[in-house]
């Protein structure tokens, strides 16, 4: 009966260790889960951040993009318009002098009196600058 009392109470003290082993092992693997919960938190919101980050940038190129082909496109146009207006003034400058040679060769020939006009003009302020510097020199 000794013996007996003595394996009862051997077998209730191991139960008792097994029972507090088992809730330590609770208590450890809630730990473990809620301090995983906190790193994966942590994971999601650098993560999150990350895209937020990301998006905000590919907004701002994408932006400035759409303002680049918008000035480009711009640019575009008004050089295409330039070249219809060019072309349109060449075509009536070629009919009109077709209709008229004669006024065609005034005006080449009033555009060439002008430049040689100018010219005179330029050389004799020319020579006039130098003649005022050369009499500051000689003062």
């Amino acid at each position: 009966a000794i013996e007996r009392a003595e394996r009862i109470d051997e077998l209730e003290r191991s139960l008792a260790e097994a029972v507090a082993l088992q809730v330590a092992r609770a208590d450890l693997e809630e730990r473990l889960a809620r301090e995983r919960d906190a790193a994966l938190a942590g994971l999601d919101t650098a993560k999150r951040d990350h895209d937020d980050a990301l998006a905000r940038a590919t907004r701002k190129w994408d932006a400035v993009r759409c303002a680049h082909d918008d000035e480009l496109s711009e640019l575009q146009s008004a050089a295409a318009a330039r070249e219809r207006k060019d072309a349109l003034y060449r075509a009536s400058m070629v009919s009109s002098a077709r209709r008229s040679g004669a006024s065609f060769c005034f005006m080449v020939l009033r555009r060439w009196r002008r430049a040689r006009a100018a010219k005179a003009w330029r050389s004799w302020a020319d020579a006039t600058a130098r003649r005022r510097v050369a009499r500051a020199k000689a003062e």
